[in-house]
């Protein structure tokens, strides 16, 4: 699987900005498109992180930021950082303040924030933060606060990975400084307060390299088409919203409904309520006790459908279906478990829901959007 790397950048208030994978080209909107590399990060696993650069800072100093859609705020690791106490730090670049001329201390400024790769700790300081490296192209959004982190996850260790950019909702991460789009929405460098994602199809050949694409600041008029369906978000903290039913080769499952669903950037799964996976696992007439991550024939054909009020949206086998490096195929999914209150009973929609189709974070209007993906160039 593919860790695949995004460049961010803009021109200062824009009707949007598509930056997809690989190919470097312009269009008559003012979006920019940019080049991105892939790398390959845990061999014989099936696991892949989507990360963008960011630069920090007068001269800027550029960092490779992954994206969380399940975390607020923005931090990178800060040279304070030290690798005695926090392995993490290891072999990565910092952020040096005393480097940046537009750099501003705050007082008692301390953040925490927690993660699917763990905890990281810090100060808070307000510089300026370009979405990108391409000081012609990049979104400048001045004087906004960032985490300087002097802790990082074990978990990102080895992976190049030196900062986290949160797109959820303000107050995801309660001690986190306001984040990063937020801020931008709120100073007018984006038209839209949208972000739109695609990512290709899992094997997909014949998009000339390109891998996928983040629009900020409007509905991706390239890589998207056709009419988006939005859906209300249950709650505006992370990308959450209810799914009323879902079906498994075109047959319901009449045991549940209205499901709280959450988009999950982190995630390289389908999380799934117990009863859905049983199913999926009874269709394939598959025997497989815990639910996770079944290996399956590679020829193996399943449909995942996703009914909700306005659209129906379907996963095929195409992007639920993974080979690792000893050509072994197993299912991307899993079953949820209890937490809180749910009893396991939701969906966290990782990469394989992502794939294939475009998704509009509508912070404005909190509501999530999706479309079919059109175009791959």
């Amino acid at each position: 699987m593919r860790t695949l790397l995004l460049l961010l950048a803009s021109t200062a208030l824009v009707a949007g900005l598509a930056l997809p994978f690989r190919s470097v080209k312009g269009n008559a909107d003012g979006a920019h498109k940019y080049s991105v590399q892939l790398y390959y990060k845990i061999p014989n696993q099936m696991y892949s992180l989507w990360v963008t650069n960011i630069t920090v800072g007068t001269p800027g100093q550029t960092f490779l930021s992954f994206i969380d859609t399940t975390s607020s705020g923005f931090w990178v690791a800060d040279a304070s950082c030290d690798n005695s106490f926090s392995p993490g730090c290891y072999g990565v670049k910092m952020f040096y303040s005393n480097a940046s001329s537009t750099y501003v201390p705050t007082i008692n400024g301390t953040y925490m924030s927690n993660n699917t790769f763990g905890d990281s700790f810090g100060i808070v300081g307000v510089d300026n933060v370009k979405l990108g490296n391409d000081d012609a192209k990049a979104v400048l959004i001045p004087n906004t606060p960032f985490g300087q982190s002097d802790s990082l996850p074990y978990y990102l260790r080895n992976t190049g990975i030196n900062s986290v950019l949160g797109i959820g909702f303000p107050g995801l991460t309660p001690s986190a400084p306001s984040p990063l789009f937020n801020d931008a929405i709120a100073k007018g460098v984006v038209k839209k307060g949208i972000i739109t994602i695609w990512f290709e199809d899992q094997y997909e050949t014949d998009d000339n390299g390109v891998g996928g694409t983040i629009y900020y600041g409007d509905e991706d008029p390239l890589h998207c088409t056709g009419t988006v369906n939005y859906t209300p978000l249950s709650r505006a903290s992370l990308w959450q919203y209810t799914t009323p039913n879902v079906a498994v080769n075109g047959v319901r499952v009449s045991s549940i409904g209205n499901i709280q669903t959450i988009i999950d950037t982190t995630s390289n799964f389908i999380t799934a309520p117990p009863q859905v996976v049983n199913a999926i696992l009874s269709a394939l007439k598959i025997k497989n006790s815990t639910g996770r991550n079944p290996v399956v024939p590679c020829n193996t054909k399943i449909n995942l459908t996703f009914l909700m009020n306005n659209t129906a949206q379907t996963i095929t086998e195409l992007n639920l279906v993974t080979k690792d490096a000893n050509g072994v195929c197993n299912l991307a999914i899993m079953k949820a478990m209890p937490k809180g209150t749910d009893n396991g009973i939701r969906f966290e929609l990782g990469e394989p829901f992502i794939r294939g189709r475009c998704l509009f974070f509508d912070y404005n209007n909190e509501q999530i959007g999706f479309t079919d993906a059109g175009t791959h160039t």
